[in-house]
């Protein structure tokens, strides 16, 4: 599986670095580039990566203003957002989280740090939404039966049981 990854850094020396450190001679990640926030939010919005690095300072939209943008459109809220900065101070990286990152990662970049925090951003994002609307599936299906007891109608409760159960063992195979 191939994952996209929108990298947002007004330092091109940046987005090059990233790039090698992920992905060096493997084609694990397709990579989106740009040097400003508000051409991030236009690519965002475009390509619907899986994850989103932005830095904290670029020209024309902050990396800030651009996670709150990206936070309040339904197309692209639920990316998870990893902001970077050479200023990790409690204020920004509580500014940060409220804003909606995921996670933050500081400059110059540590090789481990980054591959295992972006991994992480990845795997969350995958099963949130790979798995999210199958979960709600058996919701309902639990829902339906739960209705059909509670109005005395047992007929098909078995049927129903069996649907629950099957889309449990697919959850769980796929996790």
């Amino acid at each position: 599986m191939t994952y996209t990854i929108l990298i947002a850094d007004d330092n091109v020396s940046n987005l090059d670095l990233v790039q090698f450190i992920l992905n060096p001679g493997a084609d694990e990640y397709e990579f989106y580039t740009t040097t400003n926030g508000k051409d991030a939010v236009s690519l965002a919005t475009e390509h619907n990566p899986d994850l989103i690095l932005l830095d904290w300072h670029m020209p024309e939209m902050t990396g800030i203003q651009a996670l709150t943008k990206l936070k309040k459109n339904p197309q692209t809220k639920d990316i998870p957002v990893l902001i970077i900065t050479g200023d990790p101070t409690e204020l920004n990286i509580g500014l940060a989280f409220n804003a909606g990152a995921r996670d933050y990662l500081r400059k110059p970049f540590n090789e481990i740090e980054l591959t295992a925090r972006v991994k992480a951003a990845l795997k969350e994002g995958y099963y949130k939404k790979n798995l999210l609307e199958p979960l709600q599936e058996v919701q309902n299906l639990c829902q339906k039966a739960n209705d059909s007891i509670n109005n005395g109608n047992t007929d098909g409760i078995s049927k129903i049981i069996i649907e629950c159960n099957d889309k449990i063992k697919t959850i769980i195979k796929d996790l």
